[in-house]
């Protein structure tokens, strides 16, 4: 085995184990929002909660905040999604696993949003 083919093999592993981690990566990024999310909706509407108050005093600033939210975790997942297609296609995966990955990165992209859309759709319950 020459040198060169040692050292692009070598390339190859670095790039998929790199490419494992940016996966892992928008799982716990994706896990993190839903959860942030479920204990933002417990608090904020427990009874008797000053952040319930709250939501029916200032509803553009909840509004605001979980678009912020949406728009960052969104774009840390799309990140993520990204750099491990582009790693899996450095490390020679077949088109069907790089497919894969893209559905999955978009999945996670859905979740966020559904989630982002019941705390809006919630809090402009509340208001109304």
């Amino acid at each position: 085995m020459n040198k060169s083919a040692e050292v692009g093999r070598d390339e190859r592993l670095a790039a998929d184990e790199l490419a494992k981690q940016f996966f892992s990566l928008g799982n716990l990024i994706t896990g993190f929002c839903v959860l942030q999310l479920f204990a933002f909706l417990a608090v904020t509407y427990a009874q008797g909660a000053d952040a319930h108050d709250r939501v029916l005093k200032e509803p553009s600033l909840i509004l605001t905040s979980v678009a912020i939210g949406a728009a960052v975790f969104i774009g840390a997942v799309w990140h993520c999604g990204s750099k491990e297609m582009a790693l899996r296609r450095a490390a020679g995966h077949p088109s069907i696993v790089i497919s894969s990955s893209r559905q999955a990165t978009m999945g996670r992209i859905i979740c966020i949003s559904a989630f982002c859309c019941v705390v809006a759709l919630r809090t402009l319950h509340h208001i109304l």
